[in-house]
């Protein structure tokens, strides 16, 4: 069994997304999304972890090469790391994620 996110990494992802899903920005029935699974190195960091709510995380599972395209999901096998890989909102604004727990719009 993978360990769980630690609470206090829980919460800075949650604070970060203002509570809301980072792709439609509903803030009911909220979880956190690995973009790049949870295999491999430290995936617990800030910069791999996104708050979705329960229907945009079953659209991110149900519709793998789109959340690939927008960056809600990252490639296993990649050497691409999750603060290298912008994310697209429902809106197409593109952000970057950091691992000291920033959420930077991108132009």
């Amino acid at each position: 069994m993978r360990p769980p996110i630690p609470t206090q990494t829980r919460e800075a992802v949650v604070i970060r997304d203002m509570h809301c899903c980072a792709r439609c920005y509903e803030g009911w029935r909220l979880e956190i999304h690995h973009r790049k699974g949870r295999g491999g190195k430290d995936p617990h960091r800030l910069s791999n972890l996104i708050t979705l709510c329960a229907p945009c995380h079953q659209w991110v599972t149900e519709h793998p090469a789109d959340a690939y395209e927008r960056g809600l999901s990252i490639r296993r096998g990649t050497t691409d790391m999750p603060d290298e890989v912008p994310y697209l909102d429902g809106y197409g604004k593109r952000f970057a994620l950091t691992d000291d727990g920033q959420r930077i719009p991108l132009i």
